[in-house]
């Protein structure tokens, strides 16, 4: 288990307190995410490490660009990610982003058995992807109702807390 756990651990229950509790995440915390992976890895890199900092700040945000773009992700989810991957190897970093994404298919599947809306979802999301093929591009994705949204900085949190128990 690494041993700078903890500071990466609270800003993820911080972000997931404030996206359960306001519905977005602070930047505030993300700045100080940030702050705190910069000097995480010029403690264990020195001045060689700030390229390292940036390239793993940056490869979530690249990767997750399109994702916000249309909808399907916030903004503060992936910078959340992108805060984490700054403790993180680019293994460790993959292993959070498939456990997060897991994860948190398997909460909005139970979710919409629970609430009794996952055919109502289906037909939402084939109409969607019916509809950009059709229009050959990306279009926004609309949440309609409230159960569409699930905060995922929970997924996140407990997938970083899962990676770092198991590496």
């Amino acid at each position: 288990m690494q041993q700078f756990i903890l500071i990466p651990a609270t800003i993820a229950a911080a972000a997931c307190i404030s996206d359960l509790q306001d519905h977005k995440i602070r930047n505030p915390l993300i700045l100080t995410g940030y702050a705190a992976g910069f000097w995480y890895i010029i403690f264990r890199q020195g001045v060689p490490g700030i390229p390292i900092f940036f390239g793993r700040a940056l490869l979530p945000i690249a990767l997750f660009y399109i994702l916000f773009v249309i909808g399907v992700l916030g903004a503060g989810d992936i910078k959340l990610i992108s805060v984490l991957s700054t403790f993180l190897t680019i293994k460790e970093t993959s292993t959070v982003i498939i456990f997060s994404f897991v994860l948190g298919a398997i909460w909005a599947l139970f979710r919409m058995l629970f609430t009794r809306e996952l055919a109502t979802r289906i037909a939402y999301f084939s109409g969607y992807a019916s509809l950009c093929l059709r229009e050959k591009k990306l279009l926004p994705y609309q949440r309609v109702g409230k159960n569409a949204v699930i905060h995922f900085s929970v997924p996140i949190f407990i997938s970083f807390i899962l990676t770092e128990v198991i590496s």
